[in-house]
């Protein structure tokens, strides 16, 4: 049992809806769905009644909110109290493979520090509410993302740590997966997916534009990643996807770098006020520490 449970839990006890408690945590709707069934597998009994069209709670899941909520708020409390004289700080990321190879080691520094406590939330890169009204909010104190995400909100700072590209997503067996580097006319007569985050990436634009202005390369876009995986293992089509979402360790597809001059930086977000808090400027060097010695190790 973990607080994201818990919380996950209260909020769907007072809304009485998956996808309303979605939007007020940022998470998506399947996220919410296995932290409460997570939650419900460690307590032994179901907390929430799907069975019919609305949800309700079951008898020892309204018999649970009643006990837990002011447990909840009362350590929400605590934490407000003992943050005046500290710095606590909510970290968010998109789970990728990229994040996966700097980030557990850098949030263990960071939780070695006097004075420091750090939470870390998985984020959906699509929340209707926004990348950037996540730090506004203050949710997060601090994001991990593409750089272009937040081009236009003078309110963030943004810390690059790795200048990346994209790369192309192919089954192990595909005809082109002995080439170290794929030009666009060695993909111009392949069914392409393109992935794109619903709102729309700088990066993702232009590259659009070079695949279909320039190139005359015809491709669908699509914003799961499950999604495009699965087309690439089923239909023979292949991706394309930012470098970040690449993970070299994959049983199922190979990677190649696709030739090309659109690039973005991947780094951390944060509001800029943070730059005044004590501590804060330590946990950027340990973050950015972590991240030249893993994502820079080939």
């Amino acid at each position: 049992m973990n607080t994201n449970q818990i919380k996950c839990f209260i909020t769907v006890a007072e809304n009485n809806n998956f996808s309303k408690s979605a939007t007020k945590l940022f998470l998506s709707q399947s996220t919410i769905s296995k932290n409460i069934s997570r939650l419900e597998k460690e307590l032994g009994f179901k907390l929430i009644d799907r069975s019919h069209k609305h949800i309700k709670l079951t008898n020892k899941g309204a018999y649970f909110y009643q006990i837990i909520k002011p447990i909840a708020q009362k350590l929400d409390d605590t934490i407000s109290d003992l943050r005046e004289n500290s710095l606590s700080l909510t970290l968010g990321f998109t789970d990728t493979p990229t994040e996966s190879k700097f980030l557990p080691k850098a949030i263990d520094q960071i939780g070695q520090l006097n004075h420091v406590s750090i939470n870390v939330e998985v984020i959906d890169p699509n929340t209707p509410t926004g990348l950037i009204n996540l730090l506004r909010e203050k949710y997060l104190n601090i994001l991990c993302f593409e750089e272009d995400a937040f081009y236009n909100a003078k309110d963030i700072k943004f810390l690059p740590l790795k200048k990346m590209g994209f790369s192309v997503m192919l089954k192990r067996k595909d005809s082109l997966h002995n080439k170290k580097v794929l030009n666009f006319k060695d993909v111009k007569n392949r069914q392409i997916i393109l992935w794109s985050s619903k709102k729309v990436l700088p990066s993702i634009k232009k590259l659009s534009f070079k695949l279909a202005n320039e190139n005359n390369i015809n491709y669908t876009k699509k914003y799961d990643f499950m999604t495009i995986a699965s087309k690439v293992k089923s239909d023979a089509k292949i991706g394309i996807i930012p470098d970040i979402l690449a993970d070299k360790n994959d049983p199922d597809f190979i990677y190649i770098p696709l030739n090309s001059d659109v690039t973005y930086y991947f780094g951390i977000a944060y509001n800029r006020e943070l730059d005044n808090r004590p501590y804060f400027q330590r946990v950027l060097n340990i973050i950015k520490n972590s991240a030249n010695a893993f994502l820079n190790d080939k």
